[in-house]
């Protein structure tokens, strides 16, 4: 964190010459990671001038690198106090936050750091990482597009993160865009291949993702993870012996390399070489006893080998490690039915059976609410709404459809009761579903249900600090309660996301207005 905003903050602060000097050599000795000396120098200044808030500030910064993290908390703490505008200690602050495990701390310094100066990109990619730790993908993506546009000197780190997010989010179009922009960056970068090889064949663009791995492992020949994923790739492209060969290599440079052993066996499998593929099974069970498809792929080549016992043992742990997969069911019946036990086999088969109407139902009802949310986009929302029951009525427990289902019912008009219902019913479902909490919050808010629209706006934000609607409501309320300062806070955090939103800065004008005349 070392120099942060420093220029800015010796700027802002009236110091005597001694303090500065004294200031001067602090930095210095911090620059040389000569962190004692430093500490000294600090403190030194501070007793000549306790109102250098720069001060405060850099014997924060050195603190925290000696690990004294709650004394640097403070430290940034009398810096804010002293200068409230001072950009680079909301963000050190911030960041001693985040260390501390207190997210939400942190994501309140770095939005008034980014409201302070918009051009610390520092801040605002510690609050696209903050973002992506509190599960808000969609505020982290936009920060990182956002960071990405300034061409930071860390670009490629960037596009990489970038693409990473959006692969997750399965835009693998732009994922693999923005991952070849970091590899032009940074050509000699394994770690970026390895990002554009899962993206590619997410995509089933094989022969890419294929040519990605090779140049990986030309790059980097010593990192097993390399051969694993050219193995892995090639074994997707039906190239077994190849896929054979290199994950032979990979297993040379780690003997126990995680999965190595499953994929080689199930390589094998694909081969037809079965005493070899039980050989490497066994093996992959024995490394991870929890592999539950590990497990099955050897119960199913024990069974081919005619040793229907061992086969049974093996499926049985498949079956329970992974109790809502069918295939190792319908497998366990056929070894039930070698084994000539025919009500085990039948019981099998039976839950066979009924799992694959569940994934059959739930297949339907993802169809379903594709269609549906179309409809919603154009207006269609009786045709939405139909959709939508019979989504839910297939899978009830499908979190995303109850979700739309209590948008469409809110868009059709539909009484507020039952659009509170809804969306309480997605809550009870999926507590963390930032969306839901987001969309309840607001419903409450126009039914004047303050408090209680309140605490869900709050819950929202906590789950996605990028969520703009819930300040903006936030803030609407405590302008009406005449609770300046929290009026102020949530219009900043507005301007970090939104640093030209008119109507934010009219608000936070009129809210700083009234506080300061509140202190009159």
């Amino acid at each position: 964190m070392a120099g942060v905003c420093g220029a800015v903050a010796l700027a802002q602060t009236a110091q005597s010459p001694s303090a500065k000097w004294h200031l001067q050599q602090g930095i210095t000795y911090l620059n040389q990671h000569d962190i004692q000396k430093a500490l000294d120098e600090f403190r030194f200044a501070l007793r000549l001038n306790p109102k250098n808030a720069a001060a405060h500030d850099y014997l924060g910064e050195t603190l925290v690198e000696s690990g004294e993290t709650q004394l640097a908390v403070e430290e940034f703490q009398k810096a804010i106090q002293l200068s409230d505008s001072f950009a680079g200690a909301h963000f050190h602050l911030g960041l001693v936050y985040d260390r501390l495990g207190q997210a939400l701390q942190a994501v309140s310094q770095y939005e008034k750091a980014i409201y302070l100066q918009p051009g610390l990109i520092d801040a605002r990619y510690a609050l696209s990482a903050a973002c992506w730790k509190l599960g808000d993908a969609e505020g982290a993506i936009e920060l990182l597009r956002q960071i990405a546009r300034q061409d930071p000197p860390f670009a490629a780190e960037v596009h990489y993160n970038l693409g990473t997010e959006l692969s997750q989010q399965g835009k693998l179009d732009e994922a693999v865009q923005e991952l070849k922009t970091a590899i032009n960056l940074e050509p000699a970068s394994p770690n970026f291949y390895g990002a554009l090889i899962q993206a590619l064949t997410q995509k089933q663009d094989l022969d890419a993702a294929a040519g990605a791995a090779k140049r990986a492992v030309e790059l980097a020949p010593d990192q097993p993870k390399n051969h694993y994923n050219l193995a892995e790739t090639l074994r997707l492209q039906a190239n077994l012996d190849d896929a054979e060969a290199e994950f032979g290599k990979l297993l040379k440079l780690d003997p126990s390399y995680p999965r190595a052993h499953r994929q080689l066996g199930l390589v094998l499998r694909q081969k037809g070489d079965y005493p070899a593929a039980a050989v490497q099974l066994q093996d992959a069970v024995a490394e991870n006893p929890e592999d539950s498809e590990a497990h099955y792929y050897l119960g199913s080549v024990l069974l081919r080998l005619n040793e229907v016992m061992p086969a049974v043992e093996q499926l049985r742990e498949a079956v329970r490690l992974s109790p809502y997969d069918s295939g190792p069911h319908v497998t366990l019946a056929e070894a039930f039915r070698r084994a000539r036990k025919a009500d085990e086999a039948q019981e099998e088969l039976r839950k066979a059976q009924e799992l694959e109407k569940l994934q059959a139902d739930a297949g339907r009802s993802r169809v379903l609410l594709g269609s549906a949310v179309e409809h919603c986009n154009k207006g269609q929302t009786k045709a939405a709404l139909s959709e939508l029951r019979e989504a839910v009525g297939l899978s009830p427990e499908y979190t995303d459809a109850q979700f739309q289902l209590a948008r469409a019912l809110r868009q059709s008009g539909a009484p507020a009761v039952e659009v509170e219902k809804a969306l309480r019913r997605v809550i009870e479902l999926s507590p963390d579903f930032a969306r839901a909490h987001l969309e309840l919050g607001l419903l409450l808010e126009t039914g004047r249900q303050r408090a209680e629209a309140a605490k869900e706006l709050r819950r929202a934000l906590e789950l996605a600090p990028s969520f703009v609607e819930a300040h903006r409501a936030l803030g609407t309320a405590a302008l009406a309660a005449h609770d300046w300062p929290a009026a102020a806070s949530e219009y900043i955090a507005i301007l970090a996301w939104i640093q030209h939103d008119a109507n934010a800065q009219r608000n936070l004008s009129y809210a700083l207005a009234e506080q300061k005349r509140g202190r009159k």
